[in-house]
């Protein structure tokens, strides 16, 4: 089966895909990048910083390492994943144009797979795949549609988190039919980008499942996503306020830390993780 994946150029993204691409090899697979989430950028301080914490710092660092490293057993940055595509990674910011849609096409998907993808997908591009397109959202639907679903998550005081397996059938946002979710506990001590990552390790599975069962022809079609529940966007200034009155924070540089060593085999201190200009 041909499978193309539209992510985000983060660390969630590609902590996801290191945990599912190997368990598709047998499949011909493709991997376009969007930069960023939504078409404005962020103006809180505070969530440009974890922007670029997770989205440059941390990337920058795991491909300098692997330049200097080749071991075998640690989780790959873009560049080395490549090993397991057909092409090689690219960015794909225009996918609803004219320009996109024709890279979407030459990777000739029977299923796109989105995980993290910045931008909203419209019908020209959906209607690209015959077994259609599906999406593993890091929220509960329908109660958290949109962006940071788990931060609200944890704000809202919630004692699980999860994500959500859905299809994508037309422009709107986290809709379609629920194909699978699954909640991890929430452990209140933890920073919200650990949770995120804690989230894609426990139920990356979601996809791989859903693959195999696709060709073993026993996929089930799922319900569709019930109206209500509610939609986020990014947090306000206010909202940060009140979520780090709650106890909460973004992130924490000693998780990162630990996390950069225990899957990619860095060796960084906090001070490795400082971001320059923020």
């Amino acid at each position: 089966m041909n499978i193309t994946f539209l992510a985000n150029r983060d660390l969630a993204s590609n902590f996801a895909l290191n945990l599912i691409l190997p368990a598709l090899s047998e499949h011909r697979l493709s991997v376009f990048l969007s930069d960023k989430v939504g078409k404005s950028p962020v103006t809180s301080p505070e969530l440009q910083k974890l922007s670029a914490l997770e989205s440059q710092q941390a990337l920058q660092l795991i491909d300098q390492h692997q330049c200097e490293s080749m071991h075998p057993d640690t989780f790959l940055g873009f560049e080395r994943m490549q090993q397991y595509t057909c092409q090689s990674i690219s960015t794909l910011n225009d996918v609803n144009e004219v320009s996109g849609l024709e890279k979407l096409k030459a990777s000739a998907p029977d299923l796109i797979i989105s995980i993290r993808f910045g931008k909203i997908l419209q019908p020209p591009a959906i209607s690209i795949p015959e077994l259609g397109v599906i999406n593993l959202h890091s929220g509960l639907l329908p109660d958290y549609r949109g962006v940071m679903a788990t931060f609200w998550a944890l704000l809202d005081g919630q004692q699980a988190i999860g994500s959500s397996l859905h299809t994508i059938e037309n422009g709107d946002i986290d809709r379609g039919r629920l194909l699978s979710s699954k909640a991890i506990a929430v452990e209140v001590d933890k920073s919200y980008l650990w949770h995120v990552l804690q989230l894609y390790l426990h139920t990356a599975d979601q996809i791989t499942d859903y693959v195999k069962q696709l060709c073993e022809s026993k996929v089930r079609t799922g319900q569709q996503i019930s109206e209500g529940g509610n939609y986020f966007s990014f947090p306000s200034e206010r909202d940060l306020a009140r979520f780090q009155k709650s106890g909460h924070c973004l992130y924490q540089k000693t998780e990162l830390c630990y996390f950069l060593n225990h899957f990619y085999g860095l060796t960084v201190s906090e001070q490795d993780l400082e971001l320059d200009g923020l």
